[in-house]
């Protein structure tokens, strides 16, 4: 699948950076969601407490409280993660304990072919929207 944009006047130029920024946006913001879903569903529990501290956030979207508090995406950005500090010994390991990976496969999983038609086909959707005339 592939995107195409007709440009042919101002306008449209216009129109056409309108849409690019807001679907970069929601693009951004489903591939944030995607990956919080499939390591909510990979991380270790044993109280949940570090799969319910996972969270998201992009320059426009802040989910989840402050577990990424002190970080402050760009636009084009996002962030997926915990402040529980054992996390990151969950996730690759010490030298006692074997890792136990949830958030690098949620990254894996949510970039997948089919994962990434469903970004085009939402970016798609919002030059639709909002350029109904373009071909």
């Amino acid at each position: 699948m592939s995107i195409s944009i007709k440009v042919s006047t101002k306008s449209n130029v216009d129109d056409a950076i309108k849409a690019n920024h807001k679907a970069n946006k929601l693009s951004i913001l489903e591939l944030c969601i995607k990956i919080r879903g499939e390591a909510f569903e990979l991380a270790p529990f044993d109280t949940s407490f570090l799969r319910n501290s996972l969270t998201y956030k992009t320059n426009t979207v802040d989910f989840g409280g402050d577990g990424l508090a002190n970080i402050q995406p760009k636009a084009n950005e996002g962030y997926v993660g915990t402040n529980v500090e054992y996390a990151i010994y969950q996730e690759f390991g010490t030298k006692h304990t074997k890792p136990r990976p949830y958030l690098r496969p949620a990254i894996l999983i949510a970039s997948s072919p089919q994962q990434r038609e469903e970004i085009i086909d939402l970016f798609n959707g919002v030059f639709d929207d909002m350029m109904p005339d373009a071909k």
